[in-house]
């Protein structure tokens, strides 16, 4: 009897986003555990590629997206050894 070995869970493909360069005050839709705009606050407008869906995210968030990987934005690399 054969057995095939296990593959662990391959890594999702980043969203790419792309910034406004807007910020306005308003209520993050992101929400990560460093939300700093939950209720209210500083928030700026990017938009998924393709499909140009807005998503309103504070600074924070926006940060913790690029950084796990979770999110891609052209001209930003991701710092070694973080992430994913």
């Amino acid at each position: 009897m054969t057995t095939t070995p296990i593959q662990p869970p391959s890594k999702p493909i980043p969203q790419t986003v792309e910034a406004s360069g807007v910020v306005m005050f308003g209520e993050c839709t992101v929400r990560t555990g460093a939300c700093l705009a939950a209720t209210s606050g500083p928030i700026t407008a990017v938009w998924t590629l393709p499909g140009r869906i807005q998503i309103d995210v504070c600074g924070a968030c926006l940060h913790e997206q690029l950084r796990t990987g979770d999110w891609h934005m052209e001209g930003t690399r991701q710092i070694a050894g973080t992430g994913r």
